[in-house]
């Protein structure tokens, strides 16, 4: 069962000392929008709770460490590796001062209260003195430039063979690298993030469901239809009724 708390609120952080309240805890990691590979519009900041959270950065494994704080800036792909988890997610909006590349730190006892209720000033602190993730090895950077190249590209349809021959590589490769680093193939990276946009567009939008599968490459409503519900154990249609009578009460 997802006991995932949902925040309705903008996560708007600053000198805000009612930040504490706008973070969001997490329990379990099977909630599609966090475990799928995609960047996000804003920096997130995860803290992990006792156990730690294993997480994927640009596609690479990412361990943080029990307590640890995670920074990730706005932009690049990210998912939480599915699984039981405990730790908290805090989007922030104003990111003026913080890293632009992905950081992990670890907050002492006082820096952790601060982290609650003053979360921007305590990142920057914490963070400074952080480190990066390493340097990747040379699979890494594929799954690097492959987990870029699949978020400006998975809307228009593209095969894993499309990606692999803009890699210059094989597709067999591509896969092999992917599955090594997220424990996912190419291909389900790629279904899962074109499924995710197919969600969004269906709960954020009124368009036809035709018209949702064709703007992401789907060759006619029935396939996407069938992929949707093979992916998602329902219609595409029925998924829309469900997500407005879930927002109606």
């Amino acid at each position: 069962m997802n006991t995932q708390v949902r925040i309705d609120v903008p996560l708007d952080t600053g000198s805000d000392r009612r930040a504490a309240t706008r973070w969001r805890r997490l329990w379990t990691g099977d909630d599609w929008a966090d475990t799928t590979l995609h960047a996000r519009p804003h920096g997130l900041a995860l803290r992990a709770f006792r156990n730690g959270v294993r997480a994927l950065v640009e596609g690479l494994p990412v361990e943080v460490a029990p307590w640890g704080v995670l920074w990730v800036p706005a932009g690049l792909p990210f998912a939480l590796t599915p699984g039981r988890m405990r730790g908290r997610i805090l989007e922030v909006r104003r990111s003026a001062g913080l890293p632009v590349l992905p950081v992990m730190g670890q907050p002492s006892p006082a820096e952790a209260d601060v982290l609650l209720t003053d979360p921007v000033v305590a990142l920057r602190v914490i963070l400074a003195r952080g480190h990066g993730l390493g340097r990747p090895t040379a699979s890494q950077r594929i799954v690097r430039a492959f987990a870029h190249q699949l978020e400006l590209g998975f809307h228009a349809g593209l095969r894993v063979q499309d990606h692999a021959d803009r890699l210059g590589i094989t597709a067999t490769h591509l896969s092999r690298v992917c599955k090594a680093a997220t424990g996912s193939t190419a291909v389900r990276l790629c279904t899962n993030r074109t499924i995710l946009e197919a969600r969004r567009l269906l709960v954020e939008t009124g368009r036809p469901v035709g018209e949702v599968g064709a703007s992401l490459g789907y060759a006619s409503p029935s396939y996407f239809t069938r992929d949707f519900q093979l992916r998602c154990g329902t219609t595409p249609s029925a998924f829309r009724t469900a997500a407005r009578l879930a927002a109606a009460g």
